[in-house]
């Protein structure tokens, strides 16, 4: 017994099964300002290390690949917290 017209009985499951779930927010804003601060305190360690130690290239390089990262989490959450801070 199939509606072959197009006009099928629309059917409801019980107690909210097949709703759409909502995410919840990934981190308090708490959370990421901390974050943010212990990755801008690494970052000027990091760039105090390159202007103040003699270092060989594979260091200079490593260190400068950990600063880039670095500055990239601290964009991304910067983002994140909307320019608060």
């Amino acid at each position: 017994m199939t509606n072959r017209g197009g006009n099928h009985a629309k059917r409801t499951m019980p107690h909210g099964i097949g709703k759409v779930a909502v995410a919840a927010p990934a981190a308090l804003p708490l959370f990421d300002v901390q974050d943010l601060e212990r990755a801008r305190v690494e970052r000027q360690e990091l760039m105090r290390k390159l202007a103040h130690q003699r270092l060989d290239a594979h260091s200079r390089i490593r260190i400068q690949q950990k600063l880039n990262l670095i500055v990239a989490k601290i964009i991304r959450l910067e983002l994140k917290l909307g320019g608060r801070h």
